[in-house]
């Protein structure tokens, strides 16, 4: 009887694991909302942490450049009325690789949409490893 009431438990326990597990899609939703919250709120290091330590874009750009071009932004406040438009973005993932887009974005300097392709790191942290202006 005792052993049936241990594995009782376990079972419980497992199936409250499992049921408690937030799907992938929904993990880079709540990452790339929390990328927009940072780039409103000019928190360079929330914004940095959003891109993988090799992150390239398609002009050779990589998390270097990116932090100078992102700390010029936070300086002139062009990021501080960001709006981020995630309605038409389909994510699909395939284990540890994902991509992401559209994802458009509204500033003081106009509108441009992007997708992404993300990894998932050694931390359980989705990030960027590319980025694609799409207009």
């Amino acid at each position: 009887m005792r052993t049936l009431l241990q594995t009782l438990i376990l079972m419980l326990l497992c199936g409250y694991q499992l049921m408690a597990a937030e799907p992938p899609e929904q993990a880079i939703r709540d990452r790339l909302d929390a990328y927009h919250l940072a780039e409103r709120s000019g928190d360079l290091d929330g914004i940095l942490d959003m891109y993988a330590e090799d992150f390239v874009d398609p002009q050779g750009a990589n998390k270097a450049v990116l932090e100078g071009f992102f700390r010029t932004l936070i300086e002139q406040g062009l990021l501080s009325g960001l709006e981020a438009d995630m309605s038409a973005t389909d994510i699909s993932v395939e284990g540890l690789s994902a991509t992401a887009g559209p994802v458009s974005y509204t500033t003081a300097l106009g509108t441009n949409s992007y997708a992404y392709r993300l990894r998932k790191d050694e931390d359980g942290r989705w990030r960027f490893v590319a980025s694609q202006q799409l207009d």
